[in-house]
């Protein structure tokens, strides 16, 4: 983590005043943190790790390293998938299917349903038993949220009340056929939206 990285950091999770409390939160000398936002001593790998599990917990995106916003709509509940986190040699897996549209990695059937600039909606099982929308331009953003809402509404599956996350960002929602999902199943669906998504974003942005 650089310095402006580490003081972005600081701030996202503490404000203007941020060295102190984050030494208390990561349990650290208060002279090893200004050190670090003197820029007299590098920030470790590890203790970089250590801030970006913070910022996470708090809702904010790690620092450093590019992001997705992973919001459950059905819940509310938000989390951050840094690029990093996902193989390369698993978005090269699964290219040739996204390409395609649809495919059945690991066991599951996927279908791209919708490509458009700077967004893509996907659905996961056969019936759609996850609903996914993927957006990476912010011109985009209100018009695929838009889309995502209305697929809820069409399913009957209430919403929680959240504000559209940051681009990029991936809204899953869960439908009624969810619930008939085998147990390996669900506990593979996680990783699978954000690799599709990744993969999808890599793919239009020629990155």
């Amino acid at each position: 983590m650089t310095r402006d990285g580490l003081v972005e950091a600081g701030e996202r999770l503490f404000g203007p005043a941020w060295t102190s409390p984050l030494a208390e939160a990561l349990a650290l000398p208060h002279r090893t943190v200004r050190r670090w936002a003197e820029g007299r001593l590098p920030v470790g790998p590890d203790v970089t790790r250590e801030i970006n599990r913070l910022l996470a917990v708090a809702g904010h995106r790690p620092v450093g390293t590019p992001s997705l916003a992973h919001l459950t709509m059905n819940t509310g509940d938000l989390v951050h998938s840094p690029r990093d986190q996902v193989l390369p040699a698993t978005v090269a897996w699964l290219a040739p299917l996204v390409r395609a549209g649809k495919g059945e990695p690991a066991g599951i059937p996927f279908e791209v349903t919708r490509r458009g600039e700077g967004t893509a909606l996907f659905v996961i099982g056969r019936p759609a038993a996850v609903a996914c929308g993927v957006c990476w331009a912010e011109d985009r953003a209100a018009a695929a949220w838009g889309a995502m809402l209305a697929v809820m509404g069409v399913q009957g599956v209430p919403a929680a009340p959240a504000g559209r996350p940051p681009v990029p960002w991936l809204a899953v929602a869960f439908l009624p056929a969810m619930a008939a999902l085998p147990p390996e199943t669900l506990v593979k669906l996680g990783d699978m939206e954000r690799c599709l998504a990744w993969t999808l974003i890599e793919q239009a942005t020629g990155q």
